[in-house]
């Protein structure tokens, strides 16, 4: 369910614009999770709230992050939106996953982890975004169609 709430809260956070600096949009998100803790003493809301994007499973601590850039090797991707990507851990394996644009990433470091999935993230844009629709199947020509409209800008950097 937190998940579902994320996801709402994630679709006006997207609407936002990363460089004017607005705090509406958070405000907004918050108040998509107000209904379900409205009855808890104040301590447990301020803690509920601020723990909203973070799954705290024993084991299984999940995170939530928006981009807006990714950097592979020598280029840089700029999304016309923000993807939301979900950081966890199972075991010593890092992982993050975006099932938005069906990528997911191993690393045995965080660090490892978001490097694999810049890689994964570039090479679905050189085999999938750039081929022709001739040589691909339904899911992968749907992929392309959300990866053309979400990448506005490829820099490569020298």
């Amino acid at each position: 369910m937190t998940v579902m709430l994320a996801l709402k809260a994630f679709k006006i956070l997207k609407q936002s614009d990363p460089h004017r600096g607005s705090s509406e949009p958070l405000q907004s998100a918050a108040r998509l999770f107000k209904p379900r803790i409205r009855n808890l003493p104040r301590k447990a809301r301020t803690k509920k709230l601020t723990s909203v994007f973070t799954n705290a499973g024993a084991a299984n601590r999940s995170s939530f992050e928006v981009l807006w850039t990714l950097m592979d090797g020598g280029r840089r991707f700029t999304f016309g939106s923000p993807i939301l990507t979900r950081h966890f851990q199972r075991a010593d394996i890092y992982v993050i996953e975006c099932l938005a644009l069906y990528i997911e990433a191993f690393g045995q470091s965080a660090d490892e982890a978001k490097a694999a999935f810049s890689m994964e993230f570039g090479s679905c844009w050189d085999i999938i975004a750039t081929a022709s629709n001739d040589e691909l199947t339904l899911d992968a020509r749907v992929l392309k169609d959300r990866l053309q409209r979400l990448v506005i800008d490829v820099q490569h950097l020298s």
